[in-house]
């Protein structure tokens, strides 16, 4: 499924935030934006939706990965010494790469425009199709409501719009919240997830 593709990727571009030297993140409450938007982008799946093959969008990653380097100049920052200066201009690297990682991946799909906002149409069409396991008309009725508006409440500046990564983030969490009771892992760790998505975006 294309969104779960998504965060493995992010994973494999830039590992995990261990070997990144990236501090835990109940030290980054400073930082309210990556503070809000990290634990769902790596948290588990809570919901067994069917993986189909993924080679073409992972030879998009692969291109994408070039196109970051290449065009955006997003080098990993050497450390200056400086500790929360470090900490900071990681920070801002990471989430670069990753607001670039993403507009490229929905791009190549078509699934974001030139200026780097959602193209609505097409992103739920191959939505729609990449989660078949999701019927409920509500779900996705929050998706096109949620995920695909401009995102420009952020205090930060990125060098790609941010746009792509919050629909991918967007569409993972609510595809979580409405899955499939059958399909649902119960764990406590999954209960409190859907909580904490049910009151981030109000549903």
């Amino acid at each position: 499924m294309e969104h779960h593709l998504f965060f493995l990727s992010l994973v494999t571009l830039f590992g995990t935030l261990s070997t990144l030297h990236v501090p835990k993140l109940d030290d980054l409450s400073d930082h309210d934006y990556l503070h809000k938007e990290v634990p769902s982008y790596f948290s588990k799946s809570c919901c067994n939706y069917n993986e189909p093959n993924a080679e073409d969008e992972m030879n998009i990653f692969i291109d994408c990965r070039g196109i970051i380097n290449d065009k955006y100049k997003l080098q990993r920052p050497k450390p200056t010494g400086q500790d929360e200066e470090d900490r900071i201009t990681m920070i801002s690297w990471i989430w670069n790469r990753t607001t670039c990682f993403s507009y490229c991946f929905l791009h190549k799909q078509g699934m974001a425009n030139e200026d780097g906002t959602i193209n609505v149409e097409t992103a739920m069409k191959k939505q729609k199709k990449s989660i078949p396991e999701l019927v409920d008309p509500e779900a996705w009725t929050n998706i096109e409501k949620l995920c695909t508006k401009p995102n420009d409440d952020d205090k930060e500046t990125y060098v790609c719009k941010k746009d792509a990564l919050h629909f991918s983030g967007c569409v993972h969490d609510i595809s979580e919240y409405y899955c499939p009771d059958a399909l649902q892992s119960k764990g406590e760790s999954c209960v409190k997830y859907r909580e904490d998505t049910k009151n981030k975006y109000g549903i």
